[in-house]
C-alpha cells in the first residue's frame, strides 16, 4: 500500500511543487536533436530623433520580423540549419509624413546553413560553400549572435535546484564577457512546473533591465519582462514570449568623408519577441 501511494504521488502533476527541479545543466545539445523554431519581433510606435550638427530629425518607426528554421545537432558543436521563412517589414516616417511599409524577404531564406561552435560562440556558414556576398556575411554574423542569445538565455537559470515560488538573480559572469559587452539587472522565478506528455515543463518569468554599450559609441537599455516555458527533459525552452521597451543614445552609422563627426540617435520603442520550438527528434 505505501509503494502505490508513493508511486501516485510521483506520478502526481502536483508533486513537483513541493520539488526542487534543475532547470539547466552544462550538457551539450545532444547528437540527432532536431528543433523547429519560429521567431517573431514587432517594433511598433517606436520614436526617434536624428541630429547632425545644428539640423535634427524626428520620426517614427515600425519594423516586424519572422524568421522559421530547423536545426539538427550532428554533434555538440556542430549543426545544420535550413531556414524555411524570413521576412522583414519596415516603415519609416519622419517629421509626421507616414513613409510606405519596405517588405523584404530575409537574405538566408530558403538557404542550409552549417554552424560550429568554438570558444563558445557560434558561426555560421552557406552549406553550398559558396561564399557569401554582403547582405548573407551580415545575415550569418547576425544569426551567430541570435544563437548565442538563446543559449545564454539558458545562463540565467542556473544549475542550482529550485522550488516553485523561489526568485534569484541570475550569475552574469558568461553575459560580462560577451561582445559587445553586456550588463544587467535581472530576477527570476519559477512560477510553476507542470508534468505534460511524459514530460515536466517549468514556467519562468524574467524582469528587469540589459545595459550594452555599442562599439563604445552608443549606449543602449532594454526594460524586459519575459515569460517562458521550458522542457525538463530536452532543457529547451519551448516558448518565449518578451515585452520590452528599449532605448538608445549614441552615434547612428559612420561620419562621411567630409563630416567631422556623424549622426546622433535618440531612439525608444517598446518591442516584443516571441519563440516558439518544437523538437522534432531527440
Amino acid at each position: 500500500m505505501k509503494r502505490t501511494l508513493a508511486a501516485l504521488l510521483l506520478l502526481s502533476p502536483g508533486f513537483a511543487v513541493a520539488q526542487a527541479v534543475i532547470l539547466a545543466n552544462d550538457a551539450p545539445p545532444k547528437p540527432g536533436l532536431s528543433l523547429r523554431e519560429e521567431m517573431t519581433m514587432k517594433l511598433e510606435g517606436g520614436t526617434f530623433s536624428l541630429g547632425i550638427g545644428s539640423t535634427a530629425m524626428t520620426g517614427a518607426a515600425n519594423a516586424h520580423t519572422r524568421d522559421i528554421v530547423e536545426r539538427n545537432y550532428s554533434s555538440p558543436t556542430q549543426q545544420k540549419v535550413e531556414v524555411l521563412d524570413s521576412a522583414r517589414s519596415f516603415r519609416l516616417s519622419f517629421g509626421g509624413q507616414g513613409g510606405e511599409p519596405k517588405d523584404d524577404a530575409g537574405h538566408l531564406l530558403n538557404k542550409k546553413l552549417l554552424g560550429t561552435q568554438s570558444e563558445g560562440h557560434w558561426s555560421f556558414s552557406l552549406a553550398s560553400k559558396q561564399k557569401p556576398d554582403s547582405a548573407e556575411a551580415t545575415a550569418l554574423r547576425q544569426f551567430g549572435a541570435y544563437t548565442d542569445a538563446v543559449r545564454a538565455f539558458g545562463l540565467l537559470y542556473g544549475a542550482t535546484p529550485r522550488k516553485v515560488g523561489e526568485t534569484w538573480k541570475p550569475d552574469l559572469s558568461a553575459l560580462k564577457k560577451a561582445a559587445p559587452q553586456v550588463d544587467a539587472d535581472l530576477e527570476c522565478k519559477l512560477e510553476k512546473v507542470d508534468a505534460q506528455a511524459g514530460d515536466q515543463i517549468a514556467e519562468i518569468s524574467i524582469k528587469g533591465h540589459l545595459f550594452a554599450n555599442i562599439n563604445d559609441n552608443g549606449k543602449l537599455q532594454i526594460a524586459i519582462n519575459a515569460l517562458v516555458h521550458r522542457s525538463l527533459h530536452e532543457m529547451v525552452d519551448l516558448d518565449t514570449a518578451i515585452n520590452g521597451n528599449l532605448k538608445y543614445h549614441g552615434a547612428f552609422g559612420k561620419p562621411k568623408e567630409n563630416q567631422k563627426t556623424g549622426t546622433e540617435a535618440e531612439i525608444e520603442a517598446p518591442v516584443t519577441l516571441s519563440r516558439t520550438v518544437k523538437v522534432l527528434k531527440h
